[in-house]
């Protein structure tokens, strides 16, 4: 589930909230979604259109998600704008293990948007790591613990 931020609300949020199913095993063991009760891990997720612009602002934006409790993700689109948000908070003393920084191709969401306005029927595009993601997950049972040990993402990008 996740909440937008509009802009309309006077508290500070992140672009994105994103909460969980809650998560229990059935009587055959078996990881089962609970729909009615939500996880206490909630991912806040910030999109740095330009943060060389306001490299500030993305100290702030990771501090006031970390001291909620929430999992920080930053979207960006470009290597360099992945380096430069590393760099930024490294120099402010925040360990790169606290956080995630995923590249999503503007290009192509344009595009896929564009297309979108032109069409009636719905499309899911995935990034390069959900589809690495999924690969693994077609050669055999898997977990997001086993995908993490043979990729470089965290078990809440794989999830």
């Amino acid at each position: 589930y996740c909440i937008i931020d509009l802009g309309d609300a006077a508290e500070q949020r992140p672009d994105i909230l994103v909460f969980e199913p809650d998560t229990y095993r059935d009587e055959k063991d078996r990881l089962r979604y609970d729909l009615e009760n939500w996880s206490d891990e909630i991912i806040a997720v910030e999109v740095e259109v330009d943060p060389t612009k306001h490299a500030g602002q993305v100290v702030t934006n990771y501090t006031k998600n970390f001291e909620k409790g929430f999992v920080v993700w930053f979207v960006v689109f470009s290597e360099k704008h992945r380096d430069y948000i590393k760099k930024v908070l490294s120099e402010a003393g925040i360990d790169e293990k606290l956080y995630d920084v995923m590249i999503f191709n503007k290009e192509q969401i344009l595009k896929s948007y564009e297309s979108s306005e032109d069409k009636d029927n719905s499309s899911t595009h995935l990034s390069e790591i959900e589809s690495q993601v999924l690969a693994l997950l077609g050669e055999s049972p898997s977990t997001a613990q086993s995908i993490t040990s043979q990729m470089p993402v965290s078990t809440n990008t794989v999830l």
